[in-house]
């Protein structure tokens, strides 16, 4: 199995500063990635700490899960879930912390989705609007829910489908890091062979829709290429927000 990685993110053409944060690790020793992307909430002080927080933490945590579970051959059948919701809390309690010991950062949060991985197993883990997908053959589909207002008046029938289009909630959170004491992780678990796997914030898909998303993963030489190519497209649509992203690709060997 082979497994590349390729990160990239961009302040845009509107924000001052970016307040993404973005990173992977890789343990081949034991077959383990992780790949995080955080998406500071935009207009509160801190932002760009809160995602640099929740980075820095999840891989603190993974990678002494991951050599705990190495030492005493323990990568059982439900680490990922654990190991992925543990990481996120870590990340939520530190922010939650530091806005009690400082005033100014005290509505900081951020986003998260998070891939976790150990041999052909994945967990996705997200809390936000920051978005996974999954592109496979002749399919590109959104694993993760956003987690916000609109959304949740969606599921909850006060808004049909053209209200929930018009709607000007789409960026009001119901859920992330910083915003409570308990943050409530979303995990989908499945596997990774042969998947081509996009980790993004909201940057990218508020401002390209996902039929050019699919078109530039499927159609790009290498996944270097497919991330430089989308940064460029949602540029060129504006770039109204900071742009981050992880591709994460898993092939069989000789593919």
């Amino acid at each position: 199995m082979e497994i590349e990685i390729v990160s990239a993110t961009d302040v845009g053409l509107v924000r001052e500063k970016n307040e993404d944060s973005v990173s992977y690790q890789q343990y081949p020793h034991v077959d383990v990635s992780v790949c995080i992307v955080a998406d500071g909430v935009g207009g509160h002080a801190g932002g760009d700490i809160a995602s640099q927080i929740t980075v820095k933490t999840i891989l603190k945590t993974v990678e002494e899960s991951v050599n705990f579970a190495s030492s005493n051959n323990n990568f059982h059948h439900n680490w990922l879930a654990q190991t992925a919701r543990e990481a996120i809390q870590n990340a939520n309690e530190i922010i939650r912390k530091q806005q009690r010991q400082d005033s100014y950062l005290s509505n900081m949060a951020s986003t998260v989705v998070l891939l976790l991985q150990y041999a052909d197993d994945i967990v996705i883990a997200h809390a936000g609007d920051s978005r996974c997908y999954f592109c496979e053959k002749n399919a590109f589909n959104q694993i993760t829910e956003d987690h916000t207002l609109a959304q949740q008046m969606l599921n909850d029938g006060i808004l049909d489908y053209e209200g929930f289009q018009k709607s000007h909630y789409h960026h009001v959170l119901n859920n992330g890091l910083g915003l409570y004491d308990e943050v409530n992780i979303a995990v989908h678990a499945d596997k990774c062979r042969n998947k081509v796997i996009l980790l993004c914030s909201d940057g990218l898909t508020d401002c390209i829709n996902d039929d050019v998303i699919y078109s530039q993963i499927i159609e790009s030489e290498s996944l270097t290429i497919c991330a430089e190519s989308l940064i460029e497209q949602a540029l060129k649509a504006g770039g109204i927000d900071n742009i981050s992203l992880i591709l994460f690709s898993c092939t069989s060997a000789g593919e």
